[in-house]
């Protein structure tokens, strides 16, 4: 069994010109996986996948202000803060961060949204804001538990 981290990025453009910034700001290959909607990260012995984030907003923790996450797995042996995974999303928070886009990095957020990825949309149902969204400066770890109910 393993737990997620997953990089949450608010950006307008589309996917490959995500990766491309990932490519220029964080200095991280990314390649197509596929079908073109999901580009995998290999550094290190880490994998991690930028796609659409299928995910729903989890109380105060308004994730439809991101397009794009860039997930990982951790096994359960393994303390989130001091893996590998960890670390490697943090340093390309970082370089997007200089980049001037807004990330959230959360570990083990579990409520994806059946239904599959969609864009995001504003509260309004038009599309989200790309200056708004929560930052995450310091590269710091949220956990939906550590919000307010």
């Amino acid at each position: 069994m393993s737990r997620s981290i997953d990089l949450f990025i608010d950006c307008d453009r589309a996917i490959d010109e995500v990766a491309d910034e990932i490519r220029s700001l964080a200095r991280m290959e990314l390649r197509p996986g596929g079908d073109g909607t999901v580009w995998v990260l290999e550094e290190g012995g880490v994998r991690a996948e930028l796609r659409v984030h299928p995910f729903l907003n989890d109380a105060e923790l308004l994730l439809e202000r991101y397009r794009y996450v860039l997930g990982t797995q951790v096994s359960n042996g393994t303390r989130l803060l001091d893996a590998a995974e960890t670390a490697l999303l943090r340093l390309v928070s970082e370089g997007m961060q200089k980049g001037g886009y807004a990330t959230l990095l959360v570990h083990d957020l579990q409520y994806r949204d059946p239904r599959g990825a969609a864009p995001p949309t504003d509260p309004a149902g038009g599309p989200a804001d790309p200056a708004g969204g929560a930052t995450d400066p310091a590269g710091a770890s949220i956990r939906p538990a550590d919000l307010p109910a």
